[in-house]
């Protein structure tokens, strides 16, 4: 389950507000929520600030893994 529907489940918050909050349409809400679509960084940002912190805009993101540091002494 993606972290924006499990926020909009545990808080009750419908997706029509959710969407107003944030300035996009119910029907681009509901692809966000399905994991059809995936937000820009902008809306994103806006995503994370509507829920409190509870959906980062990383989150929507596949960072890619840290390579460890060859010169870093790891005595």
């Amino acid at each position: 389950m993606s972290q924006l529907r499990t926020y909009l489940t545990q808080t009750k918050t419908k997706q029509a507000v959710l969407a107003k909050l944030v300035g996009v349409s119910c029907g681009y809400m509901s692809e966000l929520v399905k994991g059809d679509k995936t937000p820009g960084l902008e809306l994103a940002v806006k995503i994370e600030d509507a829920t409190g912190g509870a959906v980062p805009a990383r989150s929507w993101v596949a960072l890619p893994p840290v390579a460890e540091d060859p010169e870093k002494d790891v005595a």
